[in-house]
């Protein structure tokens, strides 16, 4: 693992560490990989090689502990083969996206692979077009998880109160449609609040079915100035 930094005055190598007793291999692009929001863990993983978590010290930049979390068995890695990670506002828990599985653990516990709870299978069942399979997730600035899917998809799962356990984190399935088709990935953002000051409790929160974001934002651009204008609702 190597270490850059970055600050006023400029961007440079810091050093390089070597931890952890699992070998990379080659299919380590198709995975993701994450710090907690309060900067206490990293992670990484690939559905083909499990999950890989450490404890991260923000100052030193050195990584401990290191926990192997082998991928569930029921994975079959030739559907499977794609997924992403995420952890949530309140960095306990650890979401594993698995194509048709999606998963939830628990670090507070001693055996974090024990603590693994299947929060849902892909449902297929909609009678939408091009739904999306777990993917990629990213914790956005409201607190909820967004998940896309793998190859063309027109849907993002969210995970609307990601700081409850087990299905009590109110995950929905194609929850919001997206105006074009969607491939593999989703936005690499940083985390814009250390959520120190926030709550981060089980709070009751949804993002309703059916909702069309897209649909209440409104952009122009006239004389060379581009316009963004959100419905009342959003803001």
């Amino acid at each position: 693992y190597a270490l850059h930094t970055l600050s006023d005055t400029g961007y440079t190598f810091h050093h390089k560490q070597c931890i952890g007793d699992q070998v990379l291999a080659p299919y380590n692009h198709t995975g993701q990989a994450c710090f907690s929001p309060d900067g206490k863990y990293y992670a990484r993983y690939c559905a083909r090689y499990g999950i890989h978590l450490f404890k991260f010290d923000v100052w030193t930049g050195l990584l401990s502990d290191p926990v192997y979390i082998p991928t569930p068995p029921e994975i079959v890695i030739n559907i499977d083969w794609a997924g992403g990670i995420c952890f949530a506002p309140n960095s306990k828990y650890l979401y594993q996206c698995c194509g048709r599985y999606m998963y939830q653990y628990d670090l507070s516990e001693v055996d974090i692979t024990k603590s693994r709870i299947l929060l849902d299978t892909l449902d297929r069942t909609s009678g939408k077009v091009e739904i999306a399979d777990f993917n990629h997730a990213a914790l956005g600035p409201d607190g909820r998880i967004y998940i896309s899917g793998n190859w063309e998809s027109r849907y993002l799962h969210v995970i609307n109160r990601p700081n409850c356990r087990g299905k009590n984190c109110d995950l929905v399935q194609q929850a919001i449609p997206l105006p074009v088709q969607n491939s593999f990935g989703i936005p690499n953002v940083p985390h814009f609040t250390d959520w120190k000051d926030v709550s981060t409790a089980c709070i009751p929160s949804g993002v309703m079915e059916k909702i069309d974001y897209f649909k209440q934002v409104f952009i122009s651009f006239r004389d060379n100035i581009l316009q963004i204008l959100l419905d009342d609702s959003l803001l």
